[in-house]
């Protein structure tokens, strides 16, 4: 059941915010046959298992990352260039919802994002931080919650130095 490209990672994500707070929190895969859910203070699930534990991955130099950043690019009409941390393997699924899946699988350490929509990562948020994980997100322009946002979901052990990353000043 292909998608867009022909790729079988895209799904539906949906999330319950109340002011600030995320409470509730929903990701499927249809093609993937994969769910998440989580409630705040209630743990997350994936496929109807509970989460327990994530990567234990120490340094983001062994860590496997996501990340959207290449639509956000520079570069000339036929190279495109980008700065991201040193790491074991950078990868863009092109789908949020798959991207964060698989931190909580275990099967990546973190992802960062620049300029998605609120909407794409609430959600995965709140059920990294369920699993045993860290979010920290932050709109581009404070006025618009319609607008771009810059966010890390991770492991634990490379949240700090993933978050430093993202967050720099612009030299």
């Amino acid at each position: 059941m292909p998608y867009i490209h022909g790729k079988n990672t895209f799904g539906c994500i949906v999330s319950l915010r109340e002011r600030e707070t995320i409470l509730a929190a929903a990701m499927i895969l249809p093609a993937l046959e994969e769910s998440f859910w989580a409630q705040r203070g209630g743990g997350a699930y994936f496929n109807g298992r509970r989460l327990e534990g994530l990567r234990a991955t120490r340094s983001i130099f062994d860590a496997i990352l996501c990340t959207n950043q290449g639509g956000h690019s520079r570069g000339t009409e036929n190279v495109i260039t980008f700065q991201y941390p040193r790491c074991a393997s950078l990868q863009n699924y092109g789908c949020a919802a798959a991207e964060i899946g698989d931190i909580l699988k275990g099967q990546n350490d973190g992802c960062f994002f620049d300029g998605v929509k609120l909407w794409d990562i609430a959600a995965g948020c709140l059920l990294a931080e369920e699993a045993g994980g860290r979010a920290i997100n932050a709109l581009n322009d404070p006025a618009n919650d319609h607008g771009g946002v810059r966010c890390v979901i991770s492991t634990k052990p490379i949240f700090e130095e993933l978050c430093a990353f993202v967050f720099r000043k612009p030299d």
